[in-house]
């Protein structure tokens, strides 16, 4: 269900729309007292199996509290259904910002840790996602903090049951399915999103899926088999350890899948890298390198600038903010031209002064020959020598 900006809806104003899913439709609105922007999901259905969904949804959603886990704050009415308010993520989604593209190694080691830890956070608090992919991704940056957020619970559900009421409209994207899920979609088990986390990983790594076919069918046989390619022969230069976490993780038999997001980060980091957490929490700021040069960082990632108020403006309100430029492609080289640009430098200058040093003595030299001991300073040339009066 789609509204107009200008809509009413309880205490919030809608001012845009950001995004439409296959569940619903999500708008930008700002709290009539507040002045503060939120997110709001409508349902394009008003059944009553839809307003089970998503009571199920926001109260999965209000349960974890964590950096790199969109919250929701409450349900309000629409008309003849209710819609969820969110906090408002500013930022492009995962699957937006690769565009079939491979992401250079230190960008991945930017955006894997708060991934994982943000699902394992979602584990921890008995919840499974069961849809996670790169649409469901959004990449958040706080000053210069770099934070991927899970976003989207449609289908997520509590460890320990099933999806009673998965239908063939509530079936998630096969390409980051387990096949266990493609064969039943009401499994509830939190190696299905250890899966998808390996099939993220893959095309993170890679640039492209691990089954990169467009039919469905061709997916699951390929899943349920397990055939891709090996990731070091699309990555050769990639760790072996990580080729070995992802390929863990996408192993079709769930017994012999890497179990958990802790482990899959052990398998990925190696056993003397630090903690899940304390990787998440350390990459959230990015350590000494311009966030410029990253390119996932091109797209507006700022709330973008009111297109309606329904609300009287206040005299607080920031001027409306510019749209950054598009999408940048990758800047491979710009890191090995820095480096030979500062040896370049620094040897200049290390050249410059031997030149003037050089100079200095020889004039000094050339002095001392033409006058050896000049008539002022004779006093000076030999010891003890009085001072004239």
């Amino acid at each position: 269900m789609e509204l107009a900006p200008g809509t009413w809806v309880d205490r919030f104003a809608v001012e845009t729309t950001v995004g439409v899913g296959g569940m619903g439709t999500v708008h930008r609105v700002r709290h009539r007292e507040l002045d503060s922007i939120h997110a709001l999901k409508v349902p394009h259905e008003a059944t009553p199996q839809r307003l089970t969904q998503l009571r199920r949804e926001a109260r999965i959603q209000a349960r974890v509290r964590h950096p790199n886990v969109t919250l929701a704050t409450d349900l309000v009415q629409v008309d003849d259904r209710l819609a969820l308010v969110m906090e408002f993520v500013g930022g492009a989604t995962l699957e937006t910002v690769i565009r079939g593209m491979r992401v250079p190694r230190f960008e991945m080691e930017l955006l894997i840790p708060g991934l994982l830890a943000g699902v394992a956070a979602l584990h921890a608090g008995g919840v499974v996602h069961r849809d996670l992919k790169p649409g469901n991704v959004l990449l958040s940056v706080q000053g210069r903090r770099v934070v991927p957020r899970l976003i989207d619970f449609g289908l997520a559900s509590e460890i320990g049951g099933r999806r009673r009421d998965s239908g063939s409209r509530d079936f998630g994207t096969p390409h980051y399915m387990a096949p266990e899920q493609l064969r039943d979609p009401t499994l509830v088990d939190p190696r299905l999103d250890v899966y998808a986390l390996g099939a993220m990983l893959y095309e993170l790594a890679t640039g492209q899926r691990a089954f990169p076919s467009d039919d469905p069918r061709v997916v699951m046989e390929a899943a349920s088999r397990g055939h891709i390619v090996a990731v070091r022969e699309l990555a050769p230069d990639l760790p072996e350890r990580m080729a070995r976490a992802i390929e863990g993780a996408l192993h079709a038999n769930p017994e012999r899948r890497i179990a958990n997001c802790a482990a899959l980060w052990r398998a990925w980091s190696g056993p003397e890298g630090p903690s899940l957490e304390e990787a998440a929490h350390s990459t959230l700021g990015w350590r000494g390198v311009w966030l410029e040069e990253l390119h996932f960082l091109a797209p507006p990632l700022v709330p973008l600038p009111p297109l309606a108020r329904a609300v009287p403006p206040s005299p607080h309100d920031s001027p409306p903010q510019v749209p950054r430029p598009a999408l940048r492609p990758t800047r491979a080289w710009s890191w090995p031209l820095l480096l030979a640009a500062t040896l370049v430098g620094i040897l200049l200058i290390g050249a410059g002064t031997l030149l003037a040093a050089w100079l200095v003595t020889a004039e000094r030299a050339s002095w001392s020959k033409s006058d050896p001991v000049h008539p002022r300073t004779s006093h000076l040339a030999s010891p003890g020598a009085v001072l004239p009066r």
